[in-house]
């Protein structure tokens, strides 16, 4: 009965998902290789400033790797299709045959929520270090979060759009 009572919903098991994904993805890629491995009271701002500066590089890099791999399916499924009179055939338009494009908008940036959930996640694995006495707290650096006006406005929109388009849905609503 009392194991019942300890067992996660699936909203606590999502979220601890995202949370693991979020460290393995990119706190120890970055705290525990690139800057090389180091006591905790040894990390101080610059590396986290540093941080976010990697971690907007490797997003680019991936996302721009993930769209130069989708132009080299489709060339490669355009060369198929026009070399085969069978697939011809079968799909009569070259439209129908090549692969759809999977990554939709997917923005080069990221965004300042996830950097602020990861840097979230970074405080409360120097608190937890704190509270087991690994470490005094005064030697551990401040983790701030970004602000919305560092960061990127919503979806890159600029807040001239985003009032457009606040007034024209009031407008459809009304």
């Amino acid at each position: 009965a009392e194991w019942a009572a300890l067992r996660l919903t699936p909203a606590q098991v999502r979220s601890r998902k995202e949370v693991l994904h979020q460290v393995r993805e990119h706190l120890i890629p970055y705290f525990g290789q690139h800057i090389g491995r180091r006591p905790l009271d040894e990390i101080n701002e610059a590396h986290i400033q540093q941080y976010r500066h990697w971690r907007e590089r490797r997003r680019v890099e991936m996302v721009m790797s993930m769209r130069d791999r989708t132009r080299q399916r489709i060339a490669e499924a355009t060369a198929r299709w026009r070399a085969s009179a069978r697939l011809q055939k079968i799909h009569p338009t070259l439209e129908d045959y090549l692969p759809k494009d999977s990554l939709g908008y997917i923005r080069p940036h990221v965004s300042t929520a996830a950097i602020n959930k990861e840097l979230s996640i970074l405080r409360k694995v120097l608190e937890f270090a704190v509270a087991r006495g690994v470490v005094r707290y005064g030697d551990l650096p401040r983790v701030k979060t970004q602000s919305v006006q560092d960061g990127v406005g919503r979806f890159g929109f600029t807040p001239e759009e985003l009032a457009l388009i606040r007034k024209t849905a009031q407008q459809r609503f009304e």
